[in-house]
């Protein structure tokens, strides 16, 4: 209305409203090209609508004869996930699972960069609980970027993997196409980590997989690191973390991955002696649980 746009006006100092654009930019990547024929108040004149569309669609066909495009890196949540270890089978920790999802799944009301810790012994299932919420949310990611976090070395290369796999230029093409140099390597990391700095890339999920050095303990041990400084200097994105230090949980959120219980272990049993599929039909076990036990 004529007084909202008059109140407007004062208040922002505004020259200039859009009206028909507003409804496109907030969904996907917009540019609004306009010609002017009412002032910005109470004011409005229909009679040079006609001569502004002609003036809009003059500097458009301008416009789009000095277009250039430029290929953006693709999203992965596109395209199958990669990185990621071979795993076996996976018994679903339906507590865990809620914790992460809680803590790091993309919402409008929040804001900042959250970081999850799965911290337990070696071999008690935290990189497949890890794969298992990646892959379950893969979708609700702009970009997943799964890391090898044995050493600095493997975080390097797997960094400059998803750079080659996401088509973002850091160092230099390789000749030989065997094998990329450290510096290459670490110009492909710079590169990732700036792009996920990108406000409109905010969704994005970081798993640091393995991350078992210590590096304020052993000083000496030279692949050792900080996943602090392998992270974006971004306030957007989740990081999920796995390792068998307990300590790294004071990163951010944590959870402790405990051995299985009773009932998960006999999943597990189950589906890797193939017992519920035996040639005489019947599901489960040969023999009964004594229930005294």
């Amino acid at each position: 209305s004529a007084p909202l746009r008059d109140k407007l006006l004062k208040e922002r100092k505004a020259i200039a409203f859009e009206m028909e654009g507003a409804g496109a930019w907030d969904n996907f990547p917009t540019v609004v090209i306009k010609s002017v024929c009412d002032y910005a108040d109470s004011h409005k004149n229909n009679i040079w609508q006609s001569y502004a569309a002609a003036t809009a669609a003059a500097c458009m066909k301008a416009f789009l004869k000095e277009w250039r495009r430029v290929d953006r890196p693709q999203s992965l949540h596109q395209s199958p996930l990669t990185g990621l270890p071979v795993t076996g089978h996976f018994v679903n920790r339906d507590a865990e699972m809620e914790q992460m999802e809680e803590n790091l799944l993309p919402t409008k009301a929040r804001y900042g960069q959250e970081i999850h810790i799965l911290h337990g012994l070696g071999g008690i299932g935290k990189t497949q609980l890890a794969i298992a919420y990646a892959r379950k949310h893969q979708h609700r990611y702009s970009a997943t970027v799964w890391v090898n976090g044995n050493s600095r070395d493997t975080v390097l290369q797997s960094l400059a993997a998803f750079a080659r796999h996401a088509g973002i230029r850091g160092g230099s093409e390789p000749t030989d196409r065997t094998a990329r140099q450290a510096p290459d390597m670490k110009a492909d990391t710079d590169a990732v980590l700036r792009w996920l700095t990108i406000g409109k890339n905010g969704r994005w999920l970081m798993v640091f997989d393995n991350v078992d050095g210590d590096v304020r303990s052993d000083q000496e041990d030279t692949q050792a690191y900080s996943v602090i400084s392998f992270l974006p200097a971004a306030d957007h994105g989740s990081v999920l973390v796995t390792t068998r230090l307990s300590s790294m949980g004071e990163m951010g959120e944590s959870t402790e991955v405990t051995r299985l219980r009773l009932d998960q272990a006999l999943e597990l049993l189950s589906d890797r002696s193939d017992l519920h599929r035996s040639s005489s039909g019947t599901r489960g076990f040969p023999f009964e649980r004594d229930s005294t036990s």
